[in-house]
């Protein structure tokens, strides 16, 4: 029995001299010369995430965007709201901010200048590391409002070393401390002209009180 082919006679001679060109194949470049150099050409999600950062304010919502890349997108959003003249630093949400990021706000802070400074939902980023380097940046002598929203890492330790270094708070916030308890007795002693205290949901104490 005699088989008929079906196939195009063209593209058969054509696949053929494909596969005998791929036998015949050698490298261009002499491999002597060790690795290719990489490519100038930027990563398409850099790109990406700068035209977020540049936008930032025509963004409605962060719904379905991985966890990484938003951690990518507060760590670049979060310097904008802060230069070293300001007076006055207030983020209203750090969930997203990991440590590193918390710390890269904080080396922007200026200590001859800052007066408030409001880290609200900082749990995530702000732990008795950060408190240590906020400290050794100080003395804050111009701090008089501090907070520091659901910092559920810092300890009384840490607590300690920020109230340290700024001897001028009038006002402290650090609701939903979960890990602060003996720290705060100490308050009267380093912060003298402390008036305001704000330790709701903290383990041992679940108010706002004004001090005589």
């Amino acid at each position: 029995m005699k088989l008929l082919s079906t196939g195009n006679p063209k593209e058969t001679a054509s696949k053929e001299q494909r596969d005998e060109a791929a036998d015949d194949w050698e490298p261009q470049r002499d491999i002597s010369l060790g690795p290719h150099p990489k490519s100038n050409v930027r990563l398409l999600s850099n790109i990406c995430m700068d035209l977020l950062v540049e936008y930032v304010d025509c963004v409605e919502s962060l719904v379905g965007v991985a966890e990484t890349i938003r951690v990518k997108l507060a760590e670049a959003v979060a310097p904008l709201f802060v230069t070293q003249y300001q007076t006055e630093v207030m983020l209203p949400d750090c969930t997203q901010l990991d440590k590193a990021s918390l710390s890269t706000v904080l080396d922007l802070c200026d200590t001859t200048r800052l007066q408030r400074l409001i880290l609200a939902v900082c749990g995530r980023g702000f732990t008795d590391a950060q408190a240590t380097h906020f400290a050794a940046k100080g003395p804050w002598n111009h701090l008089i409002s501090l907070t520091l929203g659901g910092a559920y890492c810092l300890s009384d330790e840490g607590l300690l070393k920020v109230l340290s270094t700024a001897p001028n708070l009038v006002t402290l916030s650090i609701p939903q401390g979960s890990r602060l308890t003996g720290g705060i007795e100490k308050l009267p002693g380093m912060s003298p002209q402390l008036r305001d205290l704000n330790i709701q949901d903290c383990r041992r104490e679940h108010n706002h009180r004004k001090i005589p």
